[in-house]
């Protein structure tokens, strides 16, 4: 199973501050450059409660101003320092509004950090919380998979890939990762469409083993025809001796297994 790709862990821990990018909309005149970027909105948010002094903030004062240092932490790669910002809120905070809010870039710390037994009890609690935006349910369901992948319960990492599939989750990593979970259920197709998909995903010379995954998938699904067409796909992609040296072996053998086919018939 691979890596938890940085690109699908960073868009679910800072998936929070979109949050602010309404309210700030509401209440900040019309100036674009403070919405170039989701720093410059918790700038603006700053600006807003500086002229205060911290003895008059209120309890959401705080709350927000702890929330803009997590996310900080979030955008910098500091999850350390999102959990312990997390685990210090002011008192009251995960009472505020949606609780749900205010643990998701804990969860996705925790993931990143491959602190899964920490990781599941949150995301479980977090898939039941009705009050979770919509649009941070995608890469709930996203960081919920990976972490009930690593907890050994593959079907229902499965099933988490494909409901954030369905909510419009885009990850090359998700798609590397299902395959994995995949090949642990036996589900060849499946797996075999993952790895095709995961390839065109990504960018590079490198990429093309991933097509040699996808021709052991369909093999393994009995698909030789499609098996084929992978590698030979492969075949005109590659750049690598050692690659193509790979892909020409298992051609052979493929095209061995289905001559002892044709005599059994």
């Amino acid at each position: 199973m691979h890596g938890l790709g940085h690109a699908g862990v960073r868009r679910g821990v800072v998936g929070l501050l979109v949050a602010w990018m309404a309210m700030a909309a509401v209440v900040a005149p019309m100036n674009p450059e403070w919405f170039a970027s989701v720093p410059m909105l918790m700038e603006r948010e700053d600006a807003q409660l500086a002229w205060v002094e911290k003895r008059h903030w209120t309890l959401e004062d705080r709350c927000r101003a702890n929330d803009r240092a997590i996310g900080r932490a979030a955008l910098d790669g500091r999850l350390e320092d999102v959990l312990r910002l997390d685990a210090r809120a002011p008192e009251g905070c995960h009472e505020q509004a949606d609780p749900g809010k205010r643990h998701f870039n804990r969860l996705g710390a925790l993931v990143k950090l491959k602190r899964f037994e920490e990781a599941l009890p949150l995301a479980e609690a977090l898939l039941r919380t009705p009050g979770m935006d919509t649009r941070e349910r995608p890469a709930l369901h996203y960081l919920a998979g990976i972490t009930l992948a690593a907890s050994a319960r593959p079907v229902d990492a499965l099933k988490r890939f494909r409901e954030a599939e369905e909510l419009g989750y885009v990850s090359c990593a998700m798609q590397r990762e299902a395959a994995g979970v995949s090949i642990a259920l036996s589900e060849w197709v499946e797996a075999a469409r993952r790895f095709e998909a995961f390839h065109a995903c990504v960018e590079g010379s490198g990429r093309t083993p991933i097509l040699l995954d996808a021709a052991r998938a369909w093999r393994a699904a009995g698909d030789a025809a499609s098996a084929e067409r992978v590698l030979r796909h492969a075949a005109r992609q590659s750049s690598s001796p050692a690659v193509s040296a790979r892909i020409q072996a298992a051609l052979k053998s493929l095209k061995a297994e289905e001559g002892v086919g044709a005599e059994q018939r």
